[in-house]
């Protein structure tokens, strides 16, 4: 594989990483969201609505999150010193 190959095939990775932050945050939008929506229906009731999976959620996304910009940042590096 040439030089010219590689750093086509990390732009490639750069371009599936960088949608996969967007369709990661989207997701963490929509948690907070919907974490929102159970916070709301829960001021009627004696117990939250909010199921605790959901947050367990949130902090998963945000692990993903950090790691997609840290897989982002080292394939950038690989492509910078070719």
């Amino acid at each position: 594989m040439s030089v010219a190959e590689l750093r086509a095939a990390f732009e490639v990775v750069c371009q599936h990483l960088g949608a996969a932050v967007h369709h990661a945050r989207a997701a963490a939008d929509r948690l907070a969201e919907a974490a929102e929506e159970f916070a709301d229906l829960s001021t009627g009731h004696q117990r939250s609505l909010v199921p605790p999976e959901l947050a367990r959620a949130e902090e998963l996304l945000e692990r993903l999150l950090g790691r997609l910009a840290e897989g982002t940042e080292a394939v950038g590096g690989f492509a910078a010193a070719l």
